[in-house]
């Protein structure tokens, strides 16, 4: 528990906001597993949550944590554009139901937890490297991700003018990674990723194929070779967030090892497009 001290913080205004999408404060803490009258002093702003507290708050409401502590106008508008928290508490059953489901493909996984940059060209911006975060974490008994994409383009001038996240399952089967996520602020898509797994001691550069629908009113399924880049199991969040966004080639951001990784080029001999082993 952190004393609020004088910091100024929209977070207890915006945890009365997520929780008033629930039947109850009660109801909330039960599924939380938080003592009601430590989580009340969370919304009156007494005192704040622990780092621990804070990710399972987030987790079950379906944010992230820079957005349950920015501004409260920022809040309810990322809120609205996602149709309302996870209070979808059928999406949480879903992803529940399948993490069950998909325990058998569990083992081995630990090593991959942490935080990553992916690498894919964009599936809506011909040409576009697009460099999101993702991030791989335990959750009840099962391997979970989030992935969050900024489709902004700084060399133009261009401001953000769409995020997109992604919350899913990580499995292990027969020597390969599994990936299976759905959009989580409109709900319309499902994607899936495929990796090799890491032959080293240690988790450096993971890669490829990522198939979903292009951000675009044809929505036309497609696929892409990718490359993940291990960040390690705790980063500087909102330094790493700044660097997701998309770049042209060329970008020192991105570097020629990995373009190398990531370019969708099909050899003569070739009828599909295959994932590059390292």
């Amino acid at each position: 528990m952190t004393d609020m001290g004088t910091e100024s913080s929209d977070f207890p205004r915006n945890l009365r906001y997520l929780c008033s999408y629930h039947r109850s404060t009660s109801a909330v803490c039960r599924r939380l597993g938080i003592n009601r009258q430590q989580f009340n002093k969370y919304v009156a702003g007494i005192s704040r949550p622990s780092n621990r507290n804070m990710r399972r708050i987030c987790e079950f409401f379906g944010v992230e944590e820079f957005e349950i502590l920015s501004p409260f106008p920022d809040l309810k508008n990322i809120i609205e554009i996602k149709g309302g928290p996870n209070v979808d508490e059928a999406g949480n059953v879903v992803l529940e139901r399948l993490g069950a489901t998909l325990k058998a493909g569990q083992p081995g996984l630990a090593e991959y937890r942490g935080f990553y940059y992916s690498y894919y060209y964009s599936f809506s911006r011909p040409g576009m490297i697009l460099k999101s975060l993702v991030h791989i974490f335990d959750a009840d008994g099962y391997t979970a991700h989030r992935r969050i994409e900024r489709l902004v383009e700084r060399d133009t001038g261009r401001d953000v003018s769409f995020v997109y996240k992604y919350i899913g399952v990580m499995l292990a089967l027969r020597d390969r990674l599994f990936m299976i996520d759905r959009e989580a602020l409109t709900g319309s898509e499902i994607s899936q990723t495929v990796l090799y797994p890491s032959y080293k001691n240690k988790v450096d550069i993971l890669t490829g194929l990522t198939m979903g629908t292009a951000a675009r009113t044809s929505r036309e399924p497609i696929c892409s070779r990718i490359a993940m880049e291990y960040l390690g199991q705790a980063v500087d969040y909102t330094a790493v967030l700044k660097q997701c966004r998309l770049y042209r080639p060329g970008a020192p951001e991105i570097g020629a090892a990995i373009e190398g990784l990531i370019r969708n080029h099909i050899p003569k001999t070739e009828f599909a497009l295959r994932a590059l082993a390292q």
